[in-house]
C-alpha cells in the first residue's frame, strides 16, 4: 500500500476516534452502594453517667431518636461532662474519645444493629449545648446509618473525693504547699531518694498557693498571670518542670494531679485554668478545685 494513503487512512480514523469520545457523553456512572439510612433524631430519651471503676473513666450513656429510629451509645470520657470530639469504635474501656461497642448501637425499623466501624462526631457550645453527627457501618446493616441530633444535654458537675491530707507545709514566705490523697493513698519522704513515695490505689493531688503571708486563707484563689510570677490570691500553674532535663531529670511542679496504681505513678494532670476555693469552719478546711482538666473537693483538717 502506498505510503501516503496509508498515513491518510491512519490520520482519518485516529481523527474520527477522537471526535467520537468527545462528542459522547460519559453515561452517569451507576451506584453501586446502597445510600445511607438517615435518621434525624429529636428526642433524647436517655442520659446516663457512670464511672468505670477499674479505669476511672466515665461512661455517657445516650438514646436519641426520632419516634422510630435512632442511636443508642456508650461515650467514654475522662471528664464530668461529655467532651467535644470525634469518637471511634472501641471493645473495652480503655481510653477517652471512644464508644463502647458493646453497648452501642443504632436501630431501623425495629431491629438493633451493633456498629463494626464509623465515628460519631461530637461537638458542644461551652454550655449544655450539644450537636451530634454519625456515620455508622455494620456487617449486618445494608449500607451505613448516618444519625444527627441537636439538644440540649445538662450534666451536674462532679468532684473527685480527696479525704486524706499527706502533707500541708509553708513554702518561702508567701506560699502554702498542700498534697492530699485519695481513699486508700499515703506518702512519706524518702531521704535515700530524696523524693515523696507513695502507696495505694488512687490520686495525689499537689496544690500551691499563694496568700500575704504564707498561711492558707479563706477565699477563691485564681491562677498566677504567666508561668513563674507570683501573686497573692493566686495559686501557681501546674506544669513540667525541665530545668534538669539535661541531666535527664524533670518532673511535676506548681499545682497538678497524679494517679497511682498499686504505689506506681501514672499519668500527671496540670491544673492551669479555673479557680480553687477555700472555706473554713474552725479547724476543719473545704477546697475545692474547679478547673477544665480537674474539678476535686477536700474536706477536713490540716496541719498548719
Amino acid at each position: 500500500m502506498n505510503k501516503k494513503i496509508f498515513y491518510y487512512i491512519a490520520a482519518t480514523a485516529g481523527l474520527s476516534l477522537l471526535c467520537s469520545c468527545q462528542g459522547d457523553e460519559i453515561d452517569d456512572i451507576k451506584g453501586v452502594f446502597t445510600p445511607p439510612t438517615t435518621i434525624t433524631a429529636t428526642k433524647l430519651n436517655a442520659n446516663e453517667r457512670t464511672t468505670d471503676p477499674a479505669s476511672g473513666l466515665r461512661e455517657f450513656t445516650l438514646d436519641m431518636s426520632d419516634g422510630k429510629d435512632g442511636l443508642h451509645a456508650v461515650f467514654i470520657g475522662n471528664n464530668w461532662k461529655l467532651g467535644a470530639g470525634t469518637y471511634s469504635p472501641d471493645a473495652s474501656v480503655s481510653k477517652a474519645g471512644t464508644y463502647l461497642t458493646t453497648g452501642t448501637y443504632f436501630y431501623v425499623g425495629g431491629k438493633q444493629y451493633t456498629p463494626t466501624s464509623g465515628t460519631v462526631i461530637v461537638t458542644n457550645d461551652g454550655a449544655d449545648g450539644y450537636t451530634f453527627s454519625a456515620m455508622l457501618f455494620s456487617k449486618d446493616f445494608d449500607g451505613a446509618a448516618s444519625v444527627s441530633f441537636s439538644g440540649t444535654i445538662a450534666y451536674e458537675k462532679e468532684y473527685k473525693s480527696y479525704t486524706t491530707c499527706i502533707t500541708a507545709s509553708k513554702q518561702g514566705e508567701n506560699a502554702v504547699q498542700l498534697v492530699l490523697g485519695t481513699d486508700g493513698m499515703a506518702g512519706s519522704f524518702d531521704m535515700s531518694k530524696f523524693q515523696w513515695v507513695y502507696t495505694g490505689t488512687g490520686y495525689v493531688m499537689t496544690l500551691v498557693l499563694y496568700s500575704p503571708d504564707g498561711k492558707l486563707h479563706a477565699g477563691t484563689y485564681t491562677p498566677c498571670p504567666a508561668e513563674g510570677e507570683v501573686a497573692e490570691g493566686t495559686f501557681k500553674h501546674g506544669f513540667l518542670n525541665t530545668q534538669y532535663a539535661q541531666y535527664g531529670v524533670t518532673f511535676a511542679d506548681g499545682s497538678f494531679t497524679s494517679s497511682y496504681n498499686n504505689g506506681t505513678k501514672g499519668a500527671d494532670t496540670y491544673i492551669t485554668d479555673g479557680s480553687i476555693e477555700v472555706s473554713v469552719d474552725g479547724t476543719s478546711y473545704t477546697i475545692t478545685v474547679d478547673g477544665t482538666a480537674t474539678s476535686a473537693r477536700y474536706k477536713g483538717n490540716l496541719p498548719l
